[in-house]
């Protein structure tokens, strides 16, 4: 009995230390939260860790329930780095699972990943006088499940200006000058603890409004820019250094136009967008971060690209 008993536990710890060793985590992307923790709808990718002599072979088919890779239920890419993932919705409450097989198909790994629902809205508004706004100030509105508190950090054409930390649905922020204003929005709380989206709004530095009273006199002037990461997807992201990205929209986004800025807010190229989905060349864009800024009557709103 006790020769039973000692064979069994060796046997479950040779079973267990293979499948420590190996398994799946979130690498990177917008949509990264942490290893086991995305942004739904926000583009990221999977790594396939310790399998370097797998049994299975190597990754080569790669799957997210529900959502896609590379735009396609299932993904061919070969090797321990997945293609873009994008998690459309929980498969169950705030669930999602990430897999891959091997080419040996009896082999492969999953597991399951929390997904967080969180965006957010940022406006901007002001008062015209004499050609100039004043009281100018980002009113920023959270939603998402389970989130308890944000942090909103904003940058004016590149440089820091404040970080203010709150605990309400709402929160209203104000700055001084016309610029392009950056906004990186932490989450605290839930799924969405420590993940960070970011949006950009532009407040002016002149405005020619005409009121009641005359020429820019009093007259309140707000544009509003909605985050909405249902409307516009880039992939491949992080997008090697050569060749082209491809970007998809909404099919009632015709004639937006599409921007490429730096990380200090510079307009690099101006791109018009014609169709549902388009081609962005970014042969002569160096590694780094850039941001793809996109502007029509219906939405305005950001993606972050990287270049490796």
């Amino acid at each position: 009995m006790k020769k039973i008993l000692t064979l069994s536990i060796v046997a479950l710890v040779f079973y267990c230390l293979p499948a420590s060793a190996q398994y799946l985590k979130v690498k990177d992307g917008d949509g990264k939260i942490a290893d086991d923790r995305v942004f739904a709808n926000q583009p990221f990718r999977v790594e396939a860790v310790g399998t370097s002599g797998w049994s299975g072979g190597t990754p080569n088919r790669w799957a997210v329930g529900i959502g896609t890779v590379d735009n396609q239920l299932l993904d061919t890419q070969s090797g321990t780095t997945s293609g873009t993932y994008k998690v459309q919705r929980p498969f169950s409450s705030d669930l999602a699972v990430i897999s891959t097989t091997g080419t040996n198909d009896q082999y492969g790994l999953a597991r399951y990943i929390k997904v967080c629902d969180a965006s957010f809205d940022a406006v901007a508004d002001g008062v015209c006088i004499n050609g100039q706004f004043t009281n100018t100030a980002i009113n920023i509105s959270l939603m998402g499940t389970g989130i308890t508190a944000a942090t909103a950090t904003i940058y004016r054409n590149g440089t820091y200006v404040t970080a203010e930390y709150f605990e309400t649905s709402t929160r209203s922020i104000s700055v001084t000058g016309g610029g392009q204003y950056e906004i990186q929005l932490t989450f605290y709380g839930g799924n969405c603890n420590n993940g960070t989206l970011t949006s950009f709004v532009t407040i002016p530095a002149l405005c020619l409004l005409e009121g009641p009273g005359g020429f820019g006199r009093g007259v309140e002037a707000e544009e509003s820019f909605t985050w909405d990461a249902n409307k516009v997807s880039l992939y491949p992201n992080p997008a090697a250094g050569n060749g082209t990205i491809t970007v998809e929209m909404a099919e009632d986004l015709q004639g937006t136009s599409m921007q490429v800025l730096d990380q200090q807010g510079r307009v690099i190229k101006t791109v018009p967008v014609t169709g549902r989905k388009s081609s962005l060349q970014i042969d002569d864009l160096k590694r780094g971060v850039y941001f793809i800024r996109f502007d029509s009557e219906k939405y305005a709103g950001t993606r972050r690209l990287i270049i490796e």
